[in-house]
């Protein structure tokens, strides 16, 4: 959005059409199945309210993706369109993006609705000092391609296993301080991984016709993997799940 945004004139103009266009339609379609598999096995059917102050009432389960990136979109087209200074307007978003996880947070949703969300606001940043900050990681490449995926790792586990680890350390602490060391591990991990996958990514490259074809088609897929589980879950494991 950001590299974009600085290199094609009036790339605002067309913004609605070029980004919002494609992800409703395909949302409203992957809807309309959904409802019909949903109706075929006799479950309740309702409207979608993503944000409900009570939490999260969806056609798809599936398809909190799809709602938080039209709402970023809009904290950046119009956080962009009214505020001239790119420093600012990025301090902004991130501030919006900040409050949306507040909310989230606040209102008990799902940790998926906002635990990886914070790597759209430091997607914006680093496109903003990109050419400094591939000087640095090129320059000491073995030092990053080592810690990062040691950080993704850590955070991962810390995230995952909170409970655990914290007992094992002897450490008591209230439920809502849990509830942040979560939190901010998963966060922290999701963005230690995305970036591994950057560092790897400068030196190995893969790719060929079967790869770029499912890469034109990733929204679609994820929208549609939850039809699986909703026809053939009832194969899932009695062990691992008792309900």
């Amino acid at each position: 959005l950001y590299k974009s945004f600085r290199e094609k004139t009036d790339y605002l103009q067309d913004f609605g059409s070029r980004r919002f266009l494609q992800p409703v339609m395909v949302l409203a379609l992957t809807n309309f199945f959904f409802l019909f598999v949903r109706f075929q096995i006799g479950e309740s059917i309702g409207v979608s309210t993503p944000f409900h102050v009570s939490g999260p009432q969806m056609i798809n389960g599936y398809a909190w993706f799809v709602y938080i990136l039209l709402l970023f979109y809009l904290f950046f087209y119009f956080t962009f369109r009214w505020c001239k200074n790119e420093f600012v307007a990025l301090c902004l978003v991130t501030a919006e993006v900040l409050l949306y996880i507040a909310y989230c947070d606040w209102w008990m949703y799902g940790n998926w609705w906002y635990n990886s969300v914070l790597l759209f606001v430091v997607g914006l940043w680093l496109a903003r000092y990109e050419q400094k900050l591939l000087e640095v990681v090129r320059k000491h490449y073995i030092k990053c391609v080592i810690i990062v995926p040691l950080c993704a790792i850590l955070f991962f586990g810390l995230g995952e296993y909170t409970e655990p680890i914290s007992n094992f350390l002897g450490i008591t602490y209230v439920y809502q301080v849990g509830r942040w060391v979560k939190l901010v591990s998963q966060m922290l991990a999701a963005v230690s991984f995305t970036l591994f996958v950057f560092l790897l990514g400068m030196k190995i490259k893969i790719g060929n016709g079967v790869l770029k074809f499912m890469g034109g088609i990733t929204l679609e897929f994820y929208l549609v993997h939850g039809l699986v589980l909703q026809v053939f879950g009832y194969n899932e494991s009695v062990e691992s799940h008792p309900y």
